[in-house]
């Protein structure tokens, strides 16, 4: 091989080299589990020669000529490009929103059922624009809860939210315990009183046996990172199952990067996401902290959320209720989703908690504990049964089994 052809080898070598690192560089590289940030979820579909662009919502695939979505924030706009009749389904919409229909075309009728709205109407020359309004904007109430898992527990929490007067549920992540979840998880989602927005959660990501589950979750739930503005208040939506190199890359920094500090009519952003920035505890369970750590990750993210004048996070990941001052972002941890607190508690008294936040006008949103309430019967499955075995309390098993067998 001539010097020449050795050199244009090595210079093509070098050139693809550079070109991948620098994509890489750009997109992220997730770890654990060394992949590239996935890419983001669609907005565009096409149904039957009509063009749809959703804002708050993205296209669900299930092999159906109706246009299906699924909303991941309170008010969601569909436009639709196209001519002559057109018919579709968006669901977790909340059941007294309202729809506001703007451009050329007609709607013929809404149906509504559950949290599920579909639309028939006709198009015209230009845009029909579908935008659903929120009851009540001004005033409302939002519950906030991780590590459900997605069986009994779940439904009981979607369910005590709604009895505790809130308007939607923020899941702070980790339905995804055992072999099915996903599965139980949406259907828990979908025939909830209340809408949920969700965060990805290190189970969501990552369970034992199912090494990538993030394409599941973007093609089900939602994205990963987005944000949605309701009453005065944004809420930023990050993912911080894995960590991020190099952190600035990726979904989460492109959208931190288009979000503003100064933004007519927000006064006050909440960002919630599963692993807390830092870990309060001066002995964490297993001797590790449980936070996003990543190399200075953590000290990153809160600068960037700082600078945008993020002045509250919600997480989950720790399965404690807690609640402290990070440096200027009061951070709330409600991470008992499971309710297993009240199970080995010695007390024999329910002492697990979930978060609400209360909106009201020009004002910061006012943050309470409520009891979480859980029956017994929420917790018969073998998950717990193994949980309560592996931390030498195999003593409540024969218990938790007779009080499932008699419910």
């Amino acid at each position: 091989m001539n010097r020449s052809r050795r050199n244009f080898i090595k210079y093509g070598i070098y050139i693809g080299g550079t070109v991948a690192g620098t994509a890489a560089w750009v997109r992220g590289v997730r770890y654990p589990g060394l992949q590239f940030e996935p890419v983001d979820i669609q907005t565009v579909h096409r149904v039957n020669d009509a063009v749809w662009r959703a804002d708050g919502a993205f296209p669900l695939e299930i092999g159906s000529t109706v246009s299906t979505w699924r909303a991941h924030s309170p008010e969601p706009k569909v436009v639709i490009l196209g001519s002559g009749e057109f018919e579709f389904q968006i669901n977790n919409i909340h059941r007294q929103a309202t729809l506001q229909p703007v451009g050329d075309g007609m709607v013929i009728d809404e149906n509504k059922s559950g949290l599920s709205r579909r639309v028939r109407g006709t198009l015209g020359s230009s845009p029909l624009a579908l935008e659903w309004r929120f009851p009540d904007t001004k005033n409302y109430r939002f519950a906030a809860i991780g590590d459900t898992g997605g069986d009994e527990e779940l439904r009981w929490v979607l369910a005590r939210s709604e009895q505790l007067g809130a308007s939607f549920l923020l899941h702070l992540g980790d339905f995804n315990y055992q072999a099915g979840d996903y599965d139980r998880a949406q259907a828990a989602f979908d025939e909830a009183a209340i809408p949920t927005y969700i965060t990805l959660g290190n189970h969501d990501y990552r369970a034992p046996g199912e090494n990538n589950l993030i394409d599941v979750f973007t093609q089900r739930l939602g994205p990963l990172n987005h944000a949605f503005t309701l009453g005065g208040i944004q809420f930023i939506n990050l993912d911080t199952a894995a960590n991020t190199l190099p952190f600035s890359a990726g979904n989460r920094g492109r959208l931190l990067n288009r979000l503003s500090a100064s933004t007519p009519g927000v006064r006050q952003r909440i960002a919630f996401h599963h692993r807390p920035l830092i870990d309060p505890r001066d002995e964490p369970e297993g001797g590790s902290a449980h936070d996003i750590g990543g190399l200075g990750e953590g000290r990153w993210l809160h600068k960037r959320l700082r600078k945008l004048g993020v002045d509250t996070a919600l997480n989950g990941h720790i399965h404690m209720k807690l609640e402290f001052d990070n440096e200027g972002l009061f951070t709330y941890i409600s991470g008992q989703g499971l309710a297993h607190a009240d199970i080995v508690n010695k007390n024999k008294r329910q002492v697990a908690q979930i978060l609400l936040g209360d909106v009201t006008p020009n004002e910061p949103t006012n943050f309470q504990w409520a009891a979480l309430e859980m029956p017994l019967i929420a917790h018969c499955n073998e998950r717990l049964i193994k949980i309560l075995e592996k931390s030498g309390r195999g003593d409540l098993t024969k218990a938790l089994a007779q009080a499932c067998q008699r419910s």
